[in-house]
């Protein structure tokens, strides 16, 4: 499987009328787009040079930080809110954005979006824009 595929269960579950499937929506959108980007590291052989374990917050640093990925930083991070808000604040009151299908759209746009900027990367250049950002920060290189 593929994280992509987890844009056809958000897709689908943003019809839905039972608040979980909405809540679901929202987290597979956002695990879309996590695991595309990771996927697409590990077939560049990155993850075992300098990214052997990519956490959710450190992943969001680097789109943060690395000049060719800023464009997806934004997209990234409602993602990532929503996600936390859906899987975790059960009480909110967001159930009614979430009713009226705000968040699950929103969360499907921001997800199609961050897709495509991430594709067109050169991601050969954004490498080096690593390995120089962790030199900055202390964080070792291969």
């Amino acid at each position: 499987m593929r994280g992509i595929e987890f844009r056809e269960v958000s897709a689908e579950y943003r019809d839905s009328v039972e608040i979980s499937k909405l809540r679901t929506s929202i987290s597979r959108a956002y695990y879309a787009l996590y695991h595309h980007i990771k996927e697409k590291w590990r077939e560049l052989g990155w993850e075992t040079q300098f990214l052997s374990v990519v956490q959710h917050d450190k992943l969001k640093d680097i789109l943060n930080n690395i000049d060719e990925y800023s464009s997806i930083y934004s997209n990234f991070d409602m993602l990532q809110k929503s996600r936390r808000n859906a899987d975790y604040i059960l009480r909110q009151s967001m159930d009614s954005n979430i009713e009226r299908r705000q968040i699950p759209n929103e969360a499907l746009k921001a997800l199609d979006a961050a897709t495509k900027q991430f594709n067109e990367c050169d991601h050969a250049v954004a490498k080096e824009q690593i390995i120089e950002y962790r030199r900055r920060t202390g964080q070792s290189c291969p």
